[in-house]
């Protein structure tokens, strides 16, 4: 495929993944919603998205592994379908294990589309604009699931039985435009007649796991120590921050939409300004470390503002900053896979530490909720000044090792 039809069809792609991240955060503002309508505990709110999260950290390593084995175009059509299956269970569910069961089999799945997008960018877009193209898909996902946070809340105010058919819907339909979408011009991974023995070995995601070790330095261990506490913070924060919104200013799943959609906003004048220009100078280093340290600044102002007005103003500030770390994040992973040879597992270990700092922030910050709704915005801003420490610890070490 010539240079002009590899721009047009990675163009495609990333329309495609935008429609997709709508779709499939249509049900999230809705979750607080139900959770209170069955009349379970306010820590369903972190258990459920655990549930998820504990299942997307075990099968990321496993997605980038099979890579080798199937198409990247198969495993975007099993994965948008596999997590259309999962919500059609979170629909049905009445009780508190039917919702933990129905999340994690999402979550198996969730993983699946987060972590081939990335490969697929990786060894098919052409090299001088891969850095671009990551931070376009990263500022793409950010903005398309607060547009999905607004319709799902909107939808989920008329019904939420329609919001969730249309997610299941919207699902299948990505995965079918991914499969004939990414054929073009795809090549037959060189492995795929393995015996199924192997792939069943393949399959197993503490296995995958290990795939990582022979890539592993010192360097690369302290990237994903920053990588795991940002996204401790990250998760503690926005699993909170939305259930806070409806329980203590009692924000319907409308508003709560609404407010999503307004972090998207920035989210996109963040990326496109401020990112962009930061990867363009490819110095990423310092500019990382004074965001994550903006980010730990922001969470814990953000809970000392004395009314709703100055509470919000200072949450967009924080999305901004959040909004910024996660592609510089996933630009130093993408670059310590092209010096190695492994990008696809490095990817997907990448995808896992991401999911490991999802299950323990959104968990620890519904449990200690409970106990004082402001005190994962402190977990919050505690683990993100740990994750500028590590970033500074890599800064000056990493150029002794690449």
């Amino acid at each position: 495929m010539d240079y002009a039809k590899r721009n047009q069809t990675m163009t495609f792609f990333l329309c495609v993944i935008g429609f997709e991240f709508i779709v499939n955060n249509l049900a999230h503002p809705m979750t607080p919603t139900i959770i209170q309508n069955l009349q379970l505990g306010d820590y369903m709110f972190g258990l459920a998205f655990a549930s998820m999260a504990i299942t997307n950290f075990l099968f990321s390593p496993f997605w980038g592994r099979i890579t080798k084995n199937v198409r990247l175009s198969t495993l975007m059509l099993i994965s948008c379908c596999g997590y259309a299956l999962g919500q059609s269970l979170f629909m049905l569910a009445k009780n508190e294990v039917m919702i933990l069961v129905a999340r994690a089999f999402s979550g198996a799945f969730a993983s699946g589309y987060s972590t081939i997008p990335m490969i697929y960018i990786i060894n098919y877009s052409p090299s001088n604009v891969q850095s671009r193209n990551l931070t376009l898909m990263t500022t793409i996902t950010v903005v398309a699931a607060s547009f999905g946070y607004l319709i799902g809340g909107i939808l989920g105010d008329i019904s939420i039985t329609l919001c969730f058919t249309i997610q299941i819907i919207g699902m299948f339909f990505s995965g079918f435009c991914f499969l004939f979408l990414m054929r073009r011009g795809e090549s037959v991974p060189q492995q795929q007649k393995q015996k199924m023995r192997i792939l069943f070995k393949e399959a197993n995601p503490f296995s995958a796991f290990l795939s990582i070790r022979p890539f592993l330095c010192k360097a690369l261990t302290i990237l994903f120590a920053t990588i795991l506490c940002a996204f401790i913070a990250y998760n503690a924060f926005e699993q909170c921050f939305n259930y806070y919104m409806i329980d203590q200013f009692n924000f319907s799943s409308g508003y709560n939409g609404a407010v999503k959609a307004a972090t998207g906003i920035v989210a996109l004048i963040a990326n496109l300004t401020i990112c962009m220009q930061i990867l363009r100078k490819k110095k990423i280093n310092k500019p990382l470390i004074l965001v994550l340290a903006l980010s730990a600044f922001f969470a814990i102002f953000m809970i000392l503002m004395p009314n709703l007005t100055l509470f919000l103003i200072i949450a967009m500030f924080f999305f901004g900053c959040t909004a910024i770390f996660q592609p510089l994040l996933q630009e130093q992973v993408a670059n310590s896979g092209q010096q190695r040879e492994g990008s696809a597992i490095i990817m997907g270990f990448y995808n896992a530490i991401k999911s490991l700092g999802m299950i323990f922030g959104a968990l620890v910050a519904g449990l200690i909720y409970n106990f004082l709704p402001e005190l994962p915005f402190w977990m919050a801003g505690f683990f993100f000044m740990l994750a500028a420490l590590f970033s500074f610890i890599y800064s000056r070490m990493h150029r002794a090792e690449y």
